[in-house]
């Protein structure tokens, strides 16, 4: 599972500046590959992986250079770390979900409701696909 680890608009108050501000996506992505939820070796634009996105460039004597991310949030109303998520399991549920379907800017809604871990153990894909037709009719 994916923890919850910003509450940027819809799902909080912040814009994506205050997100930024915080850490932004930099500090989320380090979180995530640090708690085994990305994977290291994914081939990105970057010869350094995935992992350089937990950086943020800054000029020393005229020169590029990279910092990594301060451990701790710059505002943990808006950004926290895998240790201490808004939610160890996201943000969506099954009862949230109609409010973030009512958003204009919101076309669709999951998350791991969709599929219960005994339902998938089990092998119960009828209670699976129910729970999709469910959530494909909130629309």
């Amino acid at each position: 599972m994916v923890p919850l680890l910003a509450r940027v608009y819809p799902n909080g108050s912040a814009d994506v500046n205050q997100f930024q501000a915080a850490g932004g996506p930099g500090f989320v992505l380090r979180e995530l590959l640090h708690i085994g939820c990305l994977h290291g070796d994914v081939a990105t634009v970057s010869e350094r992986g995935i992992a350089a996105y937990g950086e943020v460039p800054v000029l020393v004597a005229a020169r590029l250079c990279w910092n990594t991310l301060p451990a701790a949030s710059g505002d943990a109303d808006v950004v926290r770390t895998a240790a201490e998520p808004f939610s160890p399991t996201g943000g969506i549920t099954a009862e949230t979900a109609p409010s973030f379907m009512a958003l204009p800017n919101v076309k669709v809604c999951g998350g791991s409701w969709l599929t219960p871990a005994a339902a998938v153990v089990s092998g119960d894909w009828g209670r699976i696909t129910q729970l999709a037709r469910a959530a494909a009719a909130l629309r």
